[in-house]
């Protein structure tokens, strides 16, 4: 296992969510700094201070790294080196993290008219406006949002008010607007899998809608430990999501039927708010906050506890080469690399 930075002195507030491609672990920090480390060793090899508010990134083509700033830039920085490439303006304010899906770029932000949903061009570098469509007016000021999810053919987003809409990617049209019922907050991305939408609301209820018309299908609804932050993972026909009491429930991804609803162990006093999960071929990684990084055994439904953090764990892991890693609140990243050792690379 390695730890960056040695010291005491952490990278800063860290955003939820590393990425981890082209031998470089990138985290993206509250303060608007890009650090980037040797994904093997965790030397440090590069950081940007961009000094404004990011929402995410996502690694491009040609080791590239996309940007996105929160009032609406899109910044291509090399990965290996850094260095800012080409900066490029949306026109509009970002309201949460955007998808890209091969040379495009899905972003749900707010202009003049309104909250839109937009979609960019990021081939070679470049970055071009190819559709926008509104989804609300001007006055809806307060409207907040989950994370974009997109595929190659669609675009899903999902509101803080329960609202869920999917569109068309090559055009942007609206395909299906549907409320999750009874109405309740969504705050993670939606999920695109097996023809469906996998929507975990706040309230506990999970829900699957035919991707082609929005309607509940092979399970309407499945209930577990309410409140719920985190997205669902599906892998192998099952489904499975975190809970912020500390539970990890599964289900059949195609019926809706559970079959475990384990709850993470927990140190007394301590609230086990679990981040949403990453899946493998065998494993489901978690963190959780009281700093411990969780493996869930698919097969056998119960949680391996694999190391202890400094601090809360802040976003899901991020998995590449076999080795698991992490972020913590208090501005470390570690790499759990004798993960890949001990278990086949799994």
């Amino acid at each position: 296992m390695w730890r960056y930075p040695d010291g005491d002195l952490g990278v800063g507030c860290p955003l939820p969510g590393l990425i981890v491609g082209f031998g470089v672990t990138l985290v993206l920090t509250q303060e608007g700094r890009v650090q980037a480390v040797d994904q093997y060793t965790g030397a440090p090899l590069w950081r940007e201070d961009l000094r404004r508010l990011l929402v995410g990134a996502v690694f491009l083509p040609e080791r590239q790294v996309l940007v996105c700033t929160a009032d609406g830039d899109a910044l291509i920085l090399n990965a290996v080196r850094g260095g800012v490439l080409q900066r490029h303006s949306l026109g509009m304010t970002v309201a949460s993290t955007p998808a890209v899906v091969g040379d495009r770029l899905y972003a749900m932000a707010c202009d003049g008219e309104g909250w839109v949903v937009a979609a960019f061009s990021v081939d070679g570098g470049s970055c071009r406006a190819l559709w926008r469509t509104v989804l609300a007016g001007p006055e809806d000021t307060r409207r907040a949002t989950a994370p974009v999810a997109a595929t190659g053919t669609h675009v899903v987003v999902a509101d803080h008010r329960g609202a869920v809409c999917c569109l068309s990617a090559d055009t942007g049209q609206i395909a299906h607007t549907e409320e999750v019922s009874p109405p309740a907050p969504v705050f993670a991305a939606p999920v695109i899998a097996l023809d469906s939408i996998y929507i975990a609301a706040r309230n506990g209820r999970c829900t699957r809608l035919d991707l082609a018309t929005g309607k509940p299908t092979g399970w309407a609804m499945t209930e577990v430990e309410a409140p719920v932050y985190n997205s669902l993972a599906i892998v192998g026909g099952r489904a499975y999501v975190t809970t912020h009491s500390g539970f990890v429930c599964e289900f059949d991804a195609q019926t809706g039927g559970e079959s475990a609803a384990t709850e993470v162990p927990r140190c007394p006093g301590w609230n086990s708010g679990l981040t949403s999960g990453v899946a493998t071929r065998d494993y489901v990684f978690f963190g959780a906050s009281t700093g411990h990084v969780y493996a869930f055994h698919r097969a056998s439904s119960w949680p391996i506890m694999m190391a202890k953090m400094d601090s809360a764990v802040v976003g899901p892991p991020a998995i590449s080469d076999g080795s698991v890693f992490v972020a913590t609140q208090q501005g470390f990243v570690y790499a759990l690399c004798e993960w890949r050792l001990g278990n086949g690379g799994s």
